[in-house]
């Protein structure tokens, strides 16, 4: 995925499903300087991971 098309599902009204290394995430935050993404494995978690945009499939 590219840092776009994340922008686009992470301010998309809809839930748009996205997986990481095949696992469902919600994507919680952007940072487009380092093309990297905060995720978390659901909308209510707390843990937050930091990956690679590029990892992320729609």
């Amino acid at each position: 995925m590219d840092m776009e098309r994340a922008n686009e599902i992470f301010n998309s009204p809809s839930r748009i499903p996205v997986h990481y290394k095949g696992k469902s995430i919600w994507i919680a935050e952007l940072n487009p300087q380092s093309h990297m993404v905060k995720i978390k494995d659901d909308l209510f978690s707390e843990e937050v991971s930091e990956v690679p945009v590029t990892e992320l499939v729609e």
